[in-house]
């Protein structure tokens, strides 16, 4: 029984996920803090040719320091509590979370996750 919860949750996921990418709802939106080690490794490996991929036009990047993330949107949950975090957005619903950046390969296998390209 429970199988076949977790696969109706994940059609539903899919679908939801699939309408928004034919609808072009999709940012990014990149959590961000200028003393982040991490961001600044994103920003040299990805940052610079991320404008310049499929992702990017199914997923315009949105970029928000985590101190203003903070301020003005106090009811996202789970809160961010590292940087960088990406939060991929349809309309005002969060579809996928990145947390962390490792290197440019698994964040871009990270993203396609959740965007086929």
């Amino acid at each position: 029984m429970a199988k076949i919860i977790l696969i109706a949750v994940l059609l539903l996921i899919g679908s939801q996920i699939n309408a928004a990418e034919r609808n072009g709802l999709f940012r990014l939106v990149y959590v961000f803090s200028e003393h982040c080690v991490f961001c600044k490794a994103w920003e040299r490996d990805v940052g610079r040719l991320y404008g310049d991929t499929e992702y990017a036009k199914k997923a315009p990047l949105f970029k928000i320091d985590i101190s203003l993330f903070r301020e003005y949107f106090t009811d996202v949950t789970p809160k961010i509590l590292v940087t960088p975090t990406f939060i991929l957005m349809s309309g005002d619903d969060e579809v996928g979370r990145i947390v962390g950046y490792q290197n440019r390969d698994m964040f871009f296998w990270a993203l396609s996750e959740y965007i086929p390209h």
